[in-house]
């Protein structure tokens, strides 16, 4: 009887070994080749797919890049109106002309810096556009919370191993990062190795090792992540029609259409549905409480120059785009339009400082049919803002 349990014993492990074997070679043969090619797609399902493992990716995002892709970073603006027919990835699901789109909510200007450092020369005409947001502005500092959850390793890794780029801007983006970093205990430790193997050229026994190991079990989950994410996808297919041949009279005047229908139930010329959704239950509340907002102190102007001076430095040519924030609104918040014509001007300073140009759309502020609600642009402001972007690719 011990006799055949010894047997059944050895049957089952030699089982289990088969099988481990059997995994290992599927993981290492179908799983991993899969992991590192289903992202690369002839059409422009990744370029508008809005996950965030897309946006973290260097990778996912080059094997996207082709020399008819316009870089756009942003933030939450890239995605609210995204089911709307005016909206780039509906404009732009072309064949001549598409928008590789990188940023959600609290994407900001030291996360893009890094990811434009990254990837460097892979960026078509070496031209990227990027949308600012008043309110990344309006503190005097970045949520930290908000930066751990958003900042890419590999992103930061490629910066600072850009070789065009010089060490006194790669300190600055790595000191930024850390202090950035500082409620994550784990990600600034990260970021400290980073700088002592790649900036000061320091490391610790072990750092390079830690350092590399990390980025590649990191680089696996992002793309595992990413095949697994539903909104890793934009619309599937492209146009037939070409981007320069555009109608784009007859797309704003459908546009113009649809906002008059869906503007009609609140004060402040809005989407209905968004201010039934998002505003009407804190109008009384809000009135007056950003009225000590002066854009006087936020340190993201400095990380704004600093993407600038990155750009500057691979020689990328550079179109800011400034769009409104509803005046309306910004009135009832107590954020008057003197100080709002403050935030353009040092906006528009800056961004002729270092050589970059600026779509301006910031006298617009008034105008029906320009916001989807207090701050996201809509209808006409992307319209034009659409044309812009192509005659700036293509120019």
């Amino acid at each position: 009887m011990n006799g055949e349990n010894h047997l059944v014993r050895i049957k089952a492990f030699c089982i289990a070994i088969v099988l481990s074997i059997i995994s290992v070679v599927a993981f290492l043969f179908f799983y991993i080749p899969y992991i590192n090619s289903y992202y690369k797609v002839t059409d422009n399902s990744i370029r508008y797919g809005i996950s965030q493992e897309k946006y973290k990716s260097v990778d996912i995002i080059k094997e996207n890049l082709d020399k008819n892709t316009l870089v756009l970073f942003g933030s939450s603006e890239l995605e609210i109106t995204n089911h709307k027919e005016y909206s780039f990835n509906k404009v732009f699901n072309t064949e001549d002309f598409h928008i590789m789109q990188i940023g959600s909510g609290n994407y900001q200007n030291i996360i893009h810096a890094a990811m434009m450092g990254a990837l460097g020369d892979s960026i078509p005409k070496k031209k990227i556009a990027i949308v600012e947001s008043m309110q990344w502005f309006e503190e005097n500092d970045q949520n930290r919370k908000a930066f751990a959850s958003k900042v890419s390793k590999e992103a930061v890794y490629g910066a600072l191993t850009n070789e065009k780029l010089s060490l006194d801007t790669k300190t600055k983006l790595i000191d930024r990062i850390i202090s950035l970093s500082s409620e994550n205990k784990s990600l600034k430790e990260t970021f400290e190795r980073y700088k002592r193997v790649l900036v000061d050229k320091e490391p610790l026994p072990g750092d390079e090792w830690i350092m590399q190991v990390d980025l590649m079990q990191y680089n696996q989950i992002l793309k595992s992540g990413f095949a697994k994410n539903k909104k890793s996808f934009g619309p599937k297919g492209v146009k037939s029609e070409k981007a320069a041949d555009i109608d784009w009279a007859k797309l704003e005047d459908n546009a113009v259409k649809d906002a008059e229908k869906n503007t009609q139930d609140n004060p402040f010329d809005m989407d209905d549905t968004t201010y039934k959704k998002y505003y009407a239950g804190k109008v009384s509340k809000v009135k007056d409480s950003k009225k000590n907002v002066n854009f006087e102190n936020a340190a993201e102007f400095d990380d704004f120059k600093l993407f600038l001076q990155i750009a500057k430095e691979l020689g990328i040519e550079t179109k800011v785009v400034l769009f409104p924030v509803n005046g309306k609104w910004y009135d009832h918040l107590g954020v008057n339009k003197e100080t709002r014509e403050k935030y353009y001007s040092k906006m528009k300073s800056i961004i002729e400082s270092y050589g970059a140009s600026a779509w301006d759309l910031s006298s617009k502020e008034y105008e029906q049919d320009y916001m989807h609600d207090g701050i996201h642009p809509g209808w006409k402001s992307w319209i034009e803002t659409n044309k812009a972007l192509y005659d700036f690719f293509n120019k």
